[in-house]
């Protein structure tokens, strides 16, 4: 039941990365082992050159879960799968999907413990969530789920019906109030080669607008958390500077201090110098005394 994509980064000189025909992903996509009990585990095994990345820090305990068609090597060892969960919907979608690709083209962080936040990576992970979508909307209904996509073309059927039928009418309509009674041509009414075109058009276009919404999210988000990472760093340099004007402060004072002790010191010592002059001359002179009383009393 397992899927293989091919995803092909969009990488530029602007990106940081090199275009290389080579740099593709091989995303290989399925459900875990007990899906059909409605196990809540989804996302992807990212590896890089070979090494498993471990993009969120939190493990669920979830017993013996292999992928469907997914190689128990590319698979983390259970019972600790690391899935990197990018798509979090309101209720049960891409519940059970799981899957494993390797990145060579994304930059790992430091601590090898996920990835820098880039365009690249941004691209990937909306890329991935792309793919959980469709094949969840495509499988979900073998394990025991119901299809949103298939509402959803019942419903977009029904109305594309009833539009074609008004504009059927109208041509009815437009043709009695010209030719009277004559009756439409066949040429006049939509085939359903011509409706299944229309809405292979329409399909294409709203592609091509949700294409290009995701790059201008993607985009804005690149942006908001390039703002976020330079805001951290402002921060942080702002508080190495304070820290450091701190330190200078108690380096001034423990400078001042010795400063003042030495001259405390140096003036005590030039006082004792003085006041040992002092008694040196004192002692010369009561020498010389005695030497004279000497001399005079021989």
């Amino acid at each position: 039941m397992s899927q293989e994509v091919t995803y092909r980064p969009q990488c530029g000189a602007a990106d940081g990365i090199p275009k290389d025909s080579n740099m593709v992903a091989i995303v290989t996509i399925g459900f875990v082992k007990d899906a059909v009990h409605h196990i809540d585990v989804s996302g992807f095994n990212v590896y890089h050159k070979n090494r498993l990345i471990k993009i969120n820090n939190s493990f669920e305990l979830l017993g013996s879960v292999y992928c469907w068609g997914i190689s128990a090597e590319a698979v983390w060892t259970p019972p600790y799968l690391p899935f990197w969960r990018i798509w979090n919907p309101a209720g049960s979608g891409g519940r059970g999907v799981i899957g494993v690709l390797e990145a060579n083209f994304v930059e790992p962080a430091h601590d090898k413990q996920g990835f820098e936040r880039t365009l690249v990576l941004s691209r990937l992970e909306s890329r991935l969530i792309q793919m959980q979508k469709n094949y969840w909307g495509s499988n979900c209904h073998k394990i025991g789920y119901a299809s949103n996509r298939t509402k959803k073309q019942i419903n977009d059927s029904a109305d594309k019906a009833e539009r074609n039928g008004g504009r059927v009418m109208k041509k009815i309509k437009e043709k009695d109030d010209n030719d009277g009674e004559q009756p439409l041509s066949d040429s006049d009414l939509p085939t359903s080669e011509q409706l299944k075109k229309e809405n292979r058009e329409l399909k294409e276009r709203l592609e091509r607008k949700e294409e290009e919404v995701e790059e201008v999210l993607q985009a804005l988000q690149y942006e908001k958390d390039r703002c976020k990472s330079l805001e951290t760093q402002l921060h942080a340099a702002e508080q190495k500077i304070e820290d450091l004007n701190k330190e200078q402060e108690t380096i001034i004072d423990v400078f001042s201090e010795e400063r003042d002790r030495r001259d405390a010191e140096e003036k005590n010592l030039r006082k004792k110098l003085q006041d040992a002059s002092n008694t040196i001359q004192e002692l010369l002179d009561k020498v010389r005394l005695l030497e004279r009383k000497s001399s005079s009393g021989k």
